[in-house]
C-alpha cells in the first residue's frame, strides 16, 4: 500500500488519526508516532518524534536503522504497527502483593537507599531507651 493508502485507512479505523503518521520534510516536525522518509536512493525508513521538536531513526531489534525498499514496505510495516494487538498481562502476571507487603517492601528499598549513602533514613524514628532523656 502507498502513503495515500495507509493515511486513507488509518482516518477510516483510528481515532484520532492526526498524530498516527506523517511523510518527512526536512525543516517541519510533527509530534506523529512514525515519520515516513524517503532515501536518496529510492529506499525508505522511519523516523520518530523525539518529543522536543526532534526526529531520531526507528531502530529494529540488532540495532540497525529500518530500512524499506521501497514506499509500499514502509507503508505496510506502520500498518502493521498500528494494528497489533497490544499485550495484556495474564493474572499470573499481575501484582499480587498485599498493601502490607508492598509497604514493606518500600520501607526495605528505602532503608537501602540510606545505608548506600551511609545515612539514617530521616523518616525512621528510633525511640527512646527507657529510663534516659528524650
Amino acid at each position: 500500500m502507498n502513503f495515500e493508502e495507509l493515511t486513507a485507512r488509518i482516518r477510516a479505523s483510528i481515532p484520532n488519526p492526526r498524530y498516527t503518521v506523517t511523510w518527512y520534510t526536512p525543516g517541519e516536525y510533527s509530534d506523529a508516532s512514525y515519520a515516513v522518509v524517503p532515501l536518496p536512493d529510492g529506499r525508505f525508513t522511519l523516523y520518530r518524534p523525539s518529543g522536543r521538536g526532534e526526529y531520531h531513526e526507528d531502530f529494529d531489534s540488532t540495532g540497525r536503522p529500518r530500512i524499506f525498499e521501497n514506499e509500499d514496505a514502509v507503508c505496510d510495516f506502520v500498518w502493521a504497527k498500528l494494528t497489533e494487538p497490544t499485550p495484556t498481562p495474564s493474572a499470573s502476571q499481575a501484582s499480587v502483593r498485599t498493601p502490607e507487603e508492598k509497604a514493606a517492601r518500600l520501607a526495605d528499598q528505602r532503608r537501602r537507599f540510606y545505608a548506600n549513602r551511609g545515612e539514617t533514613d530521616p523518616d525512621e524514628v528510633t525511640p527512646p531507651t527507657p529510663g534516659t532523656a528524650g
